[in-house]
Parts: structure tokens; sequence; C-alpha cells
């Protein structure tokens, strides 16, 4: 399989419904289904990420794949990847998992950080509204110091 069957094969068996990233093609997995199909989506995944190193979309879709098999560690590990390779839903996912005790160790000063980096006016058309209504709430309201 090359570098472009590894990325359609993770892309229908883990691609994020909202997301704007994705290829205008695909549909999307809920999560509740990928959760079902966990392992196969970690397999793809992380034929993808390794087939196309650079390809923020894939190591989003590795964290995510992880995340619904309850490796919260590896979850966390690729999202930040994707995150810093400004994918703009990792970039959220990540702020919300350094306030999460479930991930890592919260770290409320770079969740705040990366929240405030978060452009609402443009990113906010590239994510689904119910994730961005729930982001400005989250980040409306102030984060217990660290």
């Amino acid at each position: 399989m090359g570098n472009v069957g590894a990325v359609e094969e993770c892309d229908r068996v883990a691609a994020h419904p909202f997301d704007s990233q994705k290829p205008a093609n695909i549909k999307g997995v809920p999560f509740s289904e990928l959760k079902a199909n966990a392992t196969i989506a970690i397999r793809a995944c992380s034929e993808a990420a390794k087939r196309a190193p650079e390809n923020a979309r894939m190591a989003f879709l590795l964290a995510r794949s992880y995340d619904a098999s309850g490796d919260k560690a590896q979850a966390y590990r690729w999202m930040e990847k994707a995150a810093l390779a400004q994918h703009v839903i990792a970039k959220y996912i990540l702020a919300d998992m350094l306030r999460n005790r479930n991930y890592t160790k919260p770290d409320f000063d770079r969740a705040k950080r990366l929240f405030s980096e978060f452009n609402f006016d443009v990113e906010y058309t590239s994510i689904h509204p119910d994730i961005v209504k729930n982001s400005e709430k989250i980040y409306a309201t102030p984060l217990p110091s660290s």
C-alpha cells in the first residue's frame, strides 16, 4: 500500500465527521463506531502516519483512534503532534486534554495558551459549530491556576 492508499484507508476508518480538513468525499466516522473498530483504525492510521509523517491529519486520526481504544497516553502523544503541526481540531482537543487528568498531568497554563491561540474568527468555520460553542464556553471560563 502506497502513501495515498494508506492515507485513504485511515480516512475511511477514522476520519472525524466534523473535520473540514478531511477530503470532501469522506463522510467521517462517529466516535461510537470508531470505538467498535479501534484496532483496525490504529493499524490503518499507524501505517498512514508512518508513510506520511508530515500529514498532521494522519497524526490527528491516529490520536483519535488511540483515544477510542482507551489508550490515553498514545492519544495524547499523537494529538500533541497533530496540534503542533497546526491541525485545527487537534489544537482544541489538546488544550482540553491538558485540562483533563485522564490524559496527562494537567497543565492549565499551557491549556490557556492553546485556547488563546485559537483564532475563532478564522478557525470558526473549520470545525463543527457544537465544538466551537463548547470551546467558546470553555475559553470564556477562567481556568484554575496551576
